[in-house]
């Protein structure tokens, strides 16, 4: 990945996480919900870098991730940290297309 996108990707996940909060302030979980896991995304995209083709899937970003398939430093994710993402990832769904209030 060049400098550049790495960089713009960086800056997405912080405005991302960023807006997470605003929105959790204001009491919009749902919307928090949604942008927290995009950030989360955003992370994983620019520590593991560009996929070796197509673009990265939700379901399929993970284990390379947790595995430590990273550009540098290579180190794998604890168990309990992939379960809090993988959790976020089901909220982020329930948030955007089911009818739950979170």
């Amino acid at each position: 990945m060049d400098p550049q996108r790495n960089q713009t990707l960086w800056m997405i996940a912080l405005e991302n996480y960023q807006a997470a909060i605003l929105m959790a302030q204001q009491g919009w979980h749902n919307v928090s919900v949604n942008r927290s896991y995009y950030a989360v995304f955003q992370v994983m995209w620019v520590a593991l870098d560009d996929p070796p083709e197509g673009y990265w899937e939700h379901r399929g970003i993970g284990k390379p991730f947790a595995l430590g398939h990273w550009r540098m430093p290579p180190q794998p994710i604890e168990r309990d940290t992939m379960k809090a993402i993988r959790r976020l990832y089901e909220d982020r769904l329930d948030a955007d297309y089911q009818v739950v209030r979170l």
